[in-house]
């Protein structure tokens, strides 16, 4: 895709007050578009930079992901592992960038491959096998029963393998707090007992850049009547065709979406089709003659910022790489449309959670206490910083991760970004997302890159 077209592109980050019904914004209220109009054209790709303090021991961030980067080939060379014959006892593996760590999680004696990565690691690294008492297999069966019972919201496994974590919404009942396990019959094998951690959290809000146009770029607002949300990932369901994925929780089958519903701003993008509530994915088909390309606005706001009319007049993009897979301990992005890119300081710290029996959702942190994600970005992409030279560039490619879900705002809040902060919009410490592996398995679809 040229990134020299001309359109309306610059992203007027407005939104009016946010409904209740979750991280889905209302549709915004009538304002001025800046001037500029159709006349200007879209950006080149711009630079991306993480933010925030810089873990102990590192110069900066571009060393974080350095090292990162490095942990992510030895998780990968991992998950191989536990993939093969002889893999059953995997448990999780966790990237602990801030000590130069993988910690592998195996019950029983891992396999002589799993040995190998570990005595291979290269210099300055390490692989730490530890032993688990469940495998990954069993506690994600687990987490699946316990979140569909009633005096329970989610679960999700323990990143050491020892048993699930469980949230009741309020005060737990009594049901709840005697609930010691989680019994799996996993039919093959003998059933096991699973040990389950009780802890209080509200349910999670679902969350929902504006004057968006063809071809459609990831990271845009998103509106459908009285709700607005955020445009996801392009992908090819053919090889003439292209749709963009979104939350399933931002509109039903069948519903219009828009880019913008200020004047003259109104460009209809398409239709939601196969909306999965299970995943909360859906794709988001364009009308004909249009498309979506492999980009991603990249705009971000200085921490706790908020602009009076939430406008981001800016054309900040970057092209889609590929994706990667999600790994306990990782640092991330979030790129919803109404918060704008955030990075530096958003890690994940639960795979595999389930709400009410939907899932898996990934769980990520932003550690000091700042935004990492709000209403309106509900459908954003979640993406990976990599690097395209690691030994000798500070150039950052972007790895497809996700799409966001929603958070913690009661229970977790923090200062919104991008857009305003009256009315009733909220942001949250925390952010959940569906695995873009679970899209393009779910859909038959690949992502359009760059």
């Amino acid at each position: 895709m040229s990134a020299s077209r001309t359109s309306s592109i610059r992203r007027l980050m407005m939104i009016g007050a946010a409904t209740a019904a979750g991280l889905v914004a209302a549709a915004p209220p009538a304002l001025a578009a800046n001037s500029g109009g159709s006349g200007s054209a879209r950006q080149p790709e711009t630079s991306i930079a993480a933010d925030g303090p810089v873990p102990v021991g590192f110069s900066s961030w571009i060393d974080v992901l350095r090292t990162q980067q490095q942990l992510h080939g030895i998780a990968d060379r991992i998950s191989a592992a536990a993939a093969a014959p002889g893999g059953e006892g995997f448990s999780s593996v966790v990237l602990d960038t801030d000590h130069r760590r993988v910690q592998v999680y195996w019950k029983g004696a891992a396999p002589a491959s799993v040995q190998r990565v570990a005595r291979t690691a290269a210099a300055g690294t390490a692989v730490e096998v530890r032993p688990a008492a469940f495998t990954a297999t069993e506690l994600n069966a687990a987490a699946r029963l316990a979140s569909l019972r009633p005096e329970f919201s989610t679960a999700a496994p323990m990143t050491d393998g020892s048993g699930l974590r469980v949230t009741t919404t309020g005060a737990p009942s009594a049901q709840a707090l005697t609930t010691r396990s989680i019994t799996v019959d996993l039919g093959a094998s003998p059933a096991v007992t699973v040990p389950v951690t009780v802890a209080t959290e509200a349910p999670a809000t679902p969350f929902s850049r504006s004057v968006d146009s063809n071809p459609f770029w990831g990271g845009a607002q998103t509106h459908a009547g009285a709700k607005s949300c955020s445009t996801g990932f392009a992908v090819r369901t053919s090889a003439s065709a292209t749709a963009m994925l979104t939350a399933a929780h931002c509109a039903p089958n069948g519903t219009v979406m828009r880019t913008s519903t200020l004047p003259g701003a109104g460009t209809v993008i398409g239709t939601v089709e196969q909306a999965d509530d299970f995943n909360d994915i859906a794709l988001l088909r364009p009308e004909a003659g249009k498309s979506a390309a492999g980009r991603v606005y990249s705009g971000s706001f200085p921490a706790g910022s908020s602009n009076q009319f939430g406008v981001l007049d800016d054309t900040s993009n970057h092209t889609i790489t590929g994706s990667n897979a999600n790994y306990l301990g990782s640092y991330i992005c979030t790129d919803g449309g109404f918060s704008g890119l955030a990075c530096g300081g958003i890690r994940i710290d639960q795979l595999n959670v389930f709400s009410d029996g939907a899932g898996p959702f990934v769980h990520a942190t932003e550690i000091y206490g700042r935004a990492a994600a709000g209403k309106g970005d509900s459908g954003g992409p979640v993406v990976e910083l990599t690097f395209v030279d690691p030994a000798h560039s500070s150039e950052f490619t972007l790895k497809a991760l996700g799409i966001i879900h929603g958070g913690h705002p009661d229970t977790n809040p923090a200062p919104c970004n991008g857009v305003p902060t009256y009315g009733d919009r909220v942001c949250s410490t925390d952010v959940l997302y569906a695995m873009i592996s679970t899209a393009l398995q779910r859909y038959g679809v690949t992502l359009v890159t760059g």
